[in-house]
């Protein structure tokens, strides 16, 4: 019994320091936004979702991995042919989803794959490394998100509750990053100007801000009495009360890394058990 709970948590860690968990939640977002516009879901799209990020985050850590800390650097070296291996899955699963999309598609999947390069660029010139303006990181993150789970799925033809959607998305992705930021607080350089180095304890009442904005976006997309509106109403309150937990747990790496990334998991799985 005790190796066996050893097995589970050995793949735990590696579920959560091989960033899987942020693929699937990527993929999940893209099926809510889905759900919001009335779109169909397209597995293609979910899966070119779930390897671009799968083999983007990991090309990242690998590209950067002088600056991360200890538990992920010592990760990737113990484990180099498994991360080649997810790294080569998360190509190929992302080319065969990529042969899935239209032209238009295809071509506007750039436009975020040049943002994401230049939110990991590092050569020291602020010009270049866009994480490192202020307040830049953290949107930048939000509007890829929103770009590739709203606007890339919509084309060729983009209808205007896209823009209500990508507005509830790009605010519940900046809603979900606060409690990493508030984590690496001690690690983060100044430079980095997040939310929670410039606002500090004050950070908890912008995300019950950014709580009610959401809020408030999906009253204007869907109606209260319909079970989608009480599933990410519920989201919502999740997203919330992660960042002020975050406040007691924020050394815990797993805390952040894995369940607050977890409530988009969670919500999609609602979604398609309750709203057939």
């Amino acid at each position: 019994m005790r190796a066996l709970v050893k097995s589970v948590r050995n793949l735990f860690r590696l579920y959560v320091l091989a960033n899987v968990h942020v693929a699937v939640a990527v993929a999940s977002v893209y099926y809510i936004a889905a759900c919001l516009t009335g779109r169909p879901f397209r597995p293609s799209i979910a899966l070119f979702l779930f390897g671009i990020t799968l083999s983007g985050y990991t090309l990242m850590r690998l590209m950067t991995i002088a600056y991360h800390r200890p538990a992920i650097r010592v990760y990737y070296q113990r484990h180099k042919p498994y991360i080649f291996l997810l790294l080569v899955t998360g190509i190929f699963l992302a080319a065969y989803g990529y042969l899935g999309l239209n032209p238009a598609q295809r071509l506007y999947v750039l436009l975020p794959a040049v943002l994401s390069g230049f939110y990991n660029l590092r050569p020291g010139n602020r010009w270049l490394a866009w994480r490192e303006v202020a307040f830049v990181k953290i949107v930048l993150v939000a509007l890829v998100w929103a770009m590739l789970t709203v606007w890339m799925p919509a084309l060729p033809g983009w209808k205007w509750s896209d823009a209500g959607v990508s507005a509830f998305v790009t605010l519940w992705v900046l809603l979900l990053i606060i409690p990493f930021d508030m984590r690496d607080l001690a690690l983060d350089d100044l430079s980095l100007r997040t939310l929670p180095q410039i606002f500090k304890r004050h950070t908890v009442w912008i995300a019950l801000g950014l709580g009610i904005l959401m809020l408030g976006i999906l009253l204007r997309i869907t109606t209260p009495n319909h079970p989608l509106f009480w599933i990410l109403l519920l989201a919502d309150g999740l997203s919330v009360g992660a960042v002020f937990a975050a406040r007691k747990y924020g050394k815990h790496f797993y805390f952040s890394a894995f369940w607050v990334e977890g409530i988009p998991v969670f919500s999609a799985v609602l979604l398609s058990l309750f709203c057939r």
